[in-house]
């Protein structure tokens, strides 16, 4: 499944403080495969900081090379960054959501309800070469409790 294929290494750990802000931006909307509310692809870093400050950068276990990601808790957004252009925007904030309600919290019956691909830990929908993927909780809740998404990256498929 190619849903399997996204960013996974990149995106292993969860960024503490990545959830509801104070603030809810107007923006609120998951563009399936394009962005995640107010912050989309391919936009520029000095936009972004532009509009939501300098971001708070933080170093997770599990990102190659150790990769940075930039969370901007103003929208409740994390955004990783290659050469000063937005490549994967992700949230655990519960107010973003897709057209069909897809976000933080959805279950995988719901997710695949509005086409997404599931496959152990992450539900996916691929647009082209981009693709939207929900990180469900981890598999030792998922036993006990119904698995719901815990986080979601909008970016490119890897191969």
């Amino acid at each position: 499944m190619r849903t399997a294929a996204v960013l996974t290494a990149v995106l292993v750990a969860g960024l503490t403080g990545c959830g509801s802000s104070a603030h809810t931006p107007k923006n609120t909307l998951i563009d399936r495969s394009r962005s995640i509310g107010p912050i989309a692809l391919n936009e520029t870093k000095a936009k972004i900081e532009a509009a939501y400050g300098s971001g708070q950068r933080a170093f997770l276990p599990g990102r190659p090379h150790d990769t940075p990601i930039t969370f901007y808790p103003a929208v409740s957004i994390g955004v990783l960054y290659y050469e000063n252009h937005a490549i994967y925007v992700e949230t655990t904030a519960p107010e973003y959501r897709t057209k069909s309600g897809g976000g933080v919290g959805s279950s995988t019956a719901e997710l695949k309800k509005i086409g997404a691909e599931c496959e152990q830990d992450q539900c996916g929908i691929v647009n082209g070469n981009l693709a939207t993927t929900f990180f469900m909780n981890p598999p030792f809740f998922s036993h006990r409790f119904r698995s719901r998404a815990i986080r979601v990256v909008v970016g490119p498929l890897v191969s």
